[in-house]
């Protein structure tokens, strides 16, 4: 099929680009922050994370490394369906994660980061921390990068190292829940500012090194966080924290806290569950910030936290933790606290510099790195 003349929209390159090349040095693979679980039988359009323009500022802005597709999704012509195949081909086998953006989210003048957007064509790039570092344009029909899957699958293995931290939605993770094999999971939401630091700080560097398989869920979706209208309802949220051990119940779990937050990690073996309670199933977790501050007497402390000495002695992750494992009664320097109103908060970087490590142990003795 002949397409019409190019109508470059956008092409801004401030600097050549240079295949396989990372901000690591020539001929690194970049390695991919998150997967993907795929998902047999989705629509073409539903096997991606849709953003906007501030979306992807956001994404780029953070310093994630990832797979951008820019693509109009509803396309009928057969250079567009033939590369849906192509790299739902190689989604489905590295369980690619694939964010992508319509060509229109550029209008007006909008900065494009660099990525080259001509009309009726896709654009698959690849970002590094945050930055454009290759990036590659459909053709038309019979195009190979196109049409075979051999030369899209040496254009990515030349380029990224797919993660082993895979998004999953609700069905597939009651399929872990409902399977035989431990697994690790974390609850992170796409809106939560203590999330967006755990990405940045910890699980970034995290996933740079090939790891075993783990898996994050955003709870901002229909069943967990979300009711069939797409707002939040409270008590349906409320009530899946306590069916998955994150909040406290009459029988504790050793990642109970409070009434449950995220961001928070579980380790579950579905071959412990006792009767249809997916509380019984955790064997470990750990919960990043969220702890509670307070004024005693014009000292700043900890009141509340998840790591208190019960779990100090309970939890076996931290048996091997060289760090601070208590912080619970830390008292905190006033210039590290923040008011929102009554609430006092402890500020993110200062308290990260406790939290951080305690996430980075954990995830090391529950996702270690591939040797080799």
């Amino acid at each position: 099929m002949k397409k019409e003349a190019l109508a470059l929209l956008v092409l801004a390159l401030p600097l050549p680009l240079l295949p396989g090349c990372a901000e690591g040095g020539s001929g690194d693979l970049v390695p991919l922050t998150f997967g993907k679980l795929f998902e047999e039988g989705e629509e073409y359009r539903d096997r991606y994370v849709h953003l906007t323009h501030a979306g992807l500022l956001s994404k780029a802005s953070s310093g994630e490394s990832f797979l951008l597709l820019v693509a109009d999704h509803d396309s009928t012509c057969l250079c567009y369906l033939s590369f849906q195949e192509t790299l739902g081909a190689r989604m489905e086998k590295e369980n690619l994660l694939v964010y992508s953006i319509d060509p229109t989210e550029f209008g007006g003048g909008k900065d494009a980061l660099g990525l080259e957007i001509v009309e009726g064509y896709e654009t698959l790039a690849i970002f590094s921390k945050g930055k454009l570092v290759d990036q590659e344009v459909t053709g038309e029909t019979g195009d190979p990068f196109t049409s075979d899957p051999a030369v899209l699958s040496l254009w990515l293995e030349e380029r990224v190292r797919p993660s082993s931290m895979l998004y999953v939605d609700k069905d597939q993770l009651d399929a872990l829940y409902e399977g035989e094999e431990p697994f690790t999971v974390g609850f992170l939401r796409s809106d939560c500012p203590d999330c967006r630091h755990l990405e940045e700080a910890v699980l970034q560097p995290f996933n740079e090194k090939e790891r075993n398989r783990s898996y994050v869920i955003d709870v901002n979706q229909e069943g967990i966080r979300l009711g069939k209208d797409g707002e939040v309802d409270q008590a349906l949220w409320e009530s899946f924290k306590r069916e998955v051990g994150l909040a406290e119940g009459q029988e504790m779990t050793p990642a109970s806290y409070g009434e449950g937050y995220v961001p928070s990690f579980l380790r579950i073996d579905p071959n412990i569950e006792v009767g249809e309670d997916r509380r019984s199933m955790v064997v470990d977790g750990f919960v990043y910030m969220n702890d509670v501050i307070a004024e005693v007497e014009g000292r700043y402390l900890v009141q509340e936290s998840f790591y208190d000495e019960e779990r100090a002695s309970s939890l076996e992750w931290l048996g091997e933790f060289a760090g601070r494992k208590v912080l619970e009664g830390l008292e905190i320097p006033e210039e590290e606290v923040l008011s929102a109103g009554e609430t006092l908060i402890w500020d993110r970087e200062s308290a990260g510099m406790l939290h951080d490590p305690l996430a980075q142990a954990f995830l090391e003795f529950y996702v270690p790195a591939i040797e080799g």
